[in-house]
């Protein structure tokens, strides 16, 4: 099975058909319904965009020169990075910020294009026509699947043991502490879940492998409760862990990344930018393709994983390994989650206009080669979010800020929220006063979250289209009042979810 990168919504792709499977003992499903991207601010389109000049210089030149100043050069390399360095949020909401994304959009039509110096917009009636290979909603189809395969190759389920999720177990531990896996000539393979993405690095995988235990464990909570028909104990626990799952990003990641008032004004319907039918919700490139990729600048350069690897490179969590395959977790690598929740040593970086270095590394595809990218045959992932925006079209970020009715950011507050190198080059291309929308969110965090927090145009955005997309789900909690977690005795967080699972732990025993 073909794998699929972080960073592959520009890069790498694929069509999923139902086809007849040639194994007769591979399962075919059906394949998760087809949703497609569209815009949040349609009356922006085309005058908002970014033009494609700016001071007699080529928008993606002054795009990639903007994006290759981002690498941080002030990083702390010990695991408590100084208090300027931090945000103050635990960095596994790094890593749940990672996982909410690829359970919302799969860009399946990129397969194949070239992001570089030759990039230009789509026209305005192309977006609707952009298919996103996830079903949009909140509902953990990245964690039930099916596998989302390439075009002329079948869906296969992920594996289920009964009303459980099948798990592996890792080198030298007991059962259920690793994925699922495919095993050819004695080598393991991909990981068999909905999202390959989620098997890139050792942090996400171990994420979602939380999940798929937590699944498991409602199981066995529905089945402590009475209930023993299989169907029915999956069906509930699968819908327990959809609400809760809801539950976390509502009340327990949109408060660390936009605040609580933010929040607030979202399930109040105060902001209600995202209005998208329920039967056939569309993912808006805004969020998709700018403002939710806030992320990208949370990752720290070296963590605190466990007691083994103490000060351990991002570079080293990253995978497949030098032979391109994806071999079985040994138990010096189950992640200690005390290390990434609060009270651990890890937390994620400030939200601002720096990356750290191994994301200007080349990137790697699912197969362990580089990726064809800017005419040096090299693209960072600042320069790849910048490019993508700009090929899709996104207004700018000031256009956005008053169509919201908000004061848009000056020119010298954008350049004096960002670092000195990067100075020079906003007001050489003239990008301080027509601001990428994705660089805009990160340089209105700094000046305005402090870094710790999204300011008002970003936050309005990620808060607006995630409590609209619970919305839309037909299992979503914002549909009853009263709706609270069953576990976690009052207070539920992503901690309670680790613990619940069973994962809150280094060696599991």
């Amino acid at each position: 099975m073909e794998r699929l990168s972080h960073g592959s919504f520009a890069l790498a792709g694929g069509e999923s058909t139902p086809l007849q499977a040639a194994d007769p003992n591979l399962k075919v499903v059906r394949c998760p319904a087809r949703t497609n991207f569209s815009y949040l601010f349609e009356d922006l389109q085309p005058d908002g965009r970014l033009p494609d000049k700016l001071n007699d210089q080529r928008m993606a030149d002054s795009l990639i020169r903007l994006g290759e100043s981002m690498k941080d050069l002030t990083a702390d390399d010990g695991v408590t990075p100084k208090f300027e360095f931090h945000s103050g949020i635990p960095s596994a909401y790094t890593y749940f910020g990672q996982f909410i994304t690829h359970e919302l959009t799969f860009d399946v039509t990129a397969r194949g294009r070239r992001l570089g110096r030759d990039t230009e917009p789509k026209a305005k009636e192309a977006i609707p026509q952009l298919v996103n290979g996830r079903s949009t909603l909140l509902d953990l189809d990245s964690l039930y699947g099916p596998i989302i395969q390439h075009e002329g190759q079948p869906c296969f389920e992920v594996p289920q043991d009964g009303a459980r999720m099948e798990l592996d177990f890792a080198i030298g531990c007991p059962a259920d502490t690793d994925l699922k896996r495919q095993r050819k000539d004695d080598k393991f393979f991909t990981a068999m879940i909905g999202d390959g993405r989620n098997d890139t690095n050792r942090i996400t995988s171990q994420m979602h492998l939380a999940f798929l235990r937590a699944h498991n464990a409602f199981v066995e909570f529905l089945r402590a409760g009475g209930e023993s028909d299989p169907a029915k104990l999956f069906k509930g626990a699968q819908r327990l862990l959809r609400q809760h799952f809801q539950w976390l990003v509502i009340n327990d990641y949109l408060p660390r990344v936009v605040g609580n008032t933010v929040r607030k004004l979202a399930l109040t319907g105060k902001i209600d930018i995202f209005r998208s039918s329920d039967a056939s919700p569309c993912m808006p490139v805004e969020f998709s393709a700018a403002a939710f990729r806030f992320g990208h600048s949370m990752p720290r350069s070296r963590y605190n994983y466990n007691e083994t690897y103490n000060k351990q490179r991002l570079n080293d969590f990253f995978l497949p390994n030098k032979t391109g395959y994806y071999a079985p977790i040994t138990s010096e690598w189950i992640i200690d989650w005390r290390e990434f929740l609060p009270g651990g040593q890890n937390y994620a970086r400030r939200i601002d206009t720096r990356l750290v270095s191994p994301l200007f590394d080349r990137l790697i595809d699912e197969k362990g080669e580089h990726l064809p990218g800017a005419d040096t045959d090299r693209i960072s992932l600042p320069t790849l979010d910048l490019l993508r925006g700009y090929e899709l079209g996104l207004p700018t970020g000031q256009a956005i800020a008053k169509a919201l009715g908000i004061t848009p950011m000056s020119a010298a507050e954008i350049e004096s929220a960002v670092p000195p190198e990067q100075q020079p080059i906003l007001r050489d291309t003239g990008l301080s006063s027509y601001t990428p929308l994705w660089y805009y969110v990160l340089a209105e965090a700094a000046a305005l979250g402090n870094g710790q927090r999204l300011g008002p145009v970003g936050g309005t955005i990620v808060a607006g289209v995630l409590v609209g997309l619970v919305r839309c789900s037909k299992d979503s909690i914002l549909r009853d009042p009263n709706w609270l977690p069953v576990i976690g005795n009052g207070h539920f967080d992503l901690a309670a979810l680790f613990k619940f699972a069973g994962v809150l732990v280094n060696h599991p025993q």
